[in-house]
């Protein structure tokens, strides 16, 4: 019983080491597409299973591809909010993208991940859009809009740096 405990365990390990490596994969020839909706915000058991999944990936390609994936998930979130007119969860939801944002552009920069600059400014453009998009909903100066403008002078500063990759 134990030995095929072993066996298992073993396989898995192996399978999981073996996926990650995605040998076949042409780097930074991807097109992004935003595509992520969610239904409700992330709770603390999703929180937790979206770190540990981090600990799953065992190459940088890998690792920077679910830490875009994440992004994408933080934006769809911040967009459910705006939506929704969320007051109570907007603070939340903007500081937590901007800080995916920073996460995701600082682990491609200490990497020094160029393969990865293309995808990223494409991601990034397209988010600005989306963020820009929130503006209008919002009257100038107000909290809201300023709360909004955070993720957005988020996303332009760490473009500017992914650029200079």
């Amino acid at each position: 019983m134990l030995k095929r405990v072993i066996i298992v365990f073993s396989t898995v390990i192996f399978l999981i080491f073996i996926l990650s490596m995605n040998p076949f994969l042409v780097i930074g020839s991807e097109e992004y597409v935003f595509d992520t909706q969610i239904t409700q915000k992330a709770t603390f058991i999703n929180k937790i299973f979206e770190k540990t999944g981090l600990l799953f990936k065992l190459n940088k390609s890998s690792k920077a591809k679910y830490w875009r994936k994440l992004v994408d998930k933080r934006l769809a979130e911040f967009k459910l909010v705006v939506e929704n007119d969320d007051k109570g969860a907007f603070e939340e939801t903007s500081s937590r993208y901007s800080t995916y944002v920073a996460n995701y552009s600082n682990y491609i920069l200490n990497l020094n991940l160029i393969n990865e600059k293309n995808i990223t400014k494409q991601q990034f453009d397209k988010h600005q859009e989306i963020l820009n998009s929130f503006k209008n909903k919002y009257e100038y100066n107000s909290a809201w809009w300023i709360l909004i403008m955070h993720p957005i002078n988020t996303l332009e500063t760490f473009k500017l740096k992914i650029e200079k990759l």
